[in-house]
């Protein structure tokens, strides 16, 4: 019991010098970026983290802390970041944006990436990220998470439900299909698979026939381009003033054409019975754990 104790001992203090370097980080690029208050915060908070260590009391204290300084400041820290960011817009149209802007954009690409990450978006995340270095035009990757969308099961199931009987071996070409989702609905539909993929998201594949009573194997390939719109605002919040903020993506798209960012096409790749049970449920909406609980912090937070 003791050997474990000092275990977590350890492990927590390791993971509290993780948090203040990562918070230290973070606390440097918002100063480039220009968000002072947050940039406070932030090295504040690697200061307080450090001496945490090695008392336990402290740190379930300091997390009470930071978690009712955070509500209590949320209002403030939402003005110091609309406020930049409609600045950088404005600036952004008349092609004046500095080396510093640029380079305060590049790490926001960055910290949008590691924060999608974080609140369960994995895909997308990994794309953002690709962006930041030169590569090759189409980047692969596996996974079968666009299965987690009724938007693209029920257009799937619709194909495979047209395929003819055929007998054992017969091989057949998907026809493609496209797949977009003209708004955002976290309720109607899953934000993990459309933020990865609305750009839209053109799905093939072959489908063929085997033996043993499996029906078809079909073998999936998505394609989405992966790039920033000219002129795209997501609307984040209101500013006191009654000012509507948000995240203009037309910054980025001038990072693009500096070639501080990368565009490319993302390519997934997956395999899939005819018979997945997936298919048979075309409404669920497949959310990971850390996605709902992104979505209930968001919901208490706003």
């Amino acid at each position: 019991m003791d050997r474990l104790q000092k275990v977590l001992g350890h492990a927590g203090a390791v993971a509290l010098a993780l948090g203040a370097a990562a918070a230290a980080l973070l606390g440097i690029w918002l100063c480039v970026f220009g968000t002072p208050l947050l940039a406070s915060a932030a090295l504040v908070s690697a200061a307080l983290l450090l001496p945490l260590r090695r008392c336990r009391r402290a740190r379930f204290a300091a997390l009470g802390l930071g978690l009712a300084g955070s509500v209590a400041f949320a209002s403030s820290f939402e003005r110091d970041l609309g406020t930049r960011l409609l600045e950088l817009a404005r600036r952004k149209d008349a092609a004046t944006l500095t080396f510093r802007d640029r380079l305060g954009l590049y790490g926001l690409n960055a910290v949008m990436g590691a924060g999608g990450w974080l609140a369960g978006f994995p895909e997308v995340a990994g794309e953002t990220l690709a962006l930041a270095w030169p590569g090759p035009p189409v980047r692969t990757w596996s996974s079968d998470f666009a299965m987690g969308s009724p938007r693209v099961r029920s257009a799937l199931g619709k194909a495979l439900a047209a395929l003819p009987p055929s007998p054992e071996g017969t091989e057949v070409e998907l026809a493609t299909l496209r797949i977009a989702w003209p708004t955002y609905s976290r309720d109607e539909d899953s934000m993990r698979v459309a933020l990865a993929l609305n750009s839209p998201f053109f799905l093939g594949g072959r489908a063929r026939r085997t033996g043993q009573g499996r029906g078809w194997v079909v073998d999936l390939t998505g394609t989405a381009v992966v790039a920033y719109p000219h002129r795209f605002f997501l609307p984040l919040g209101v500013l006191p003033d009654g000012q509507p903020w948000g995240l203009d993506e037309g910054l980025f798209w001038a990072l693009q054409r500096a070639g501080w960012l990368h565009p490319y096409t993302a390519e997934w790749h997956w395999t899939i019975d005819g018979d997945d049970a997936r298919l048979a449920d075309p409404a669920h909406v497949e959310r990971s754990l850390r996605e709902r609980l992104f979505w209930e912090l968001w919901r208490l937070l706003r």
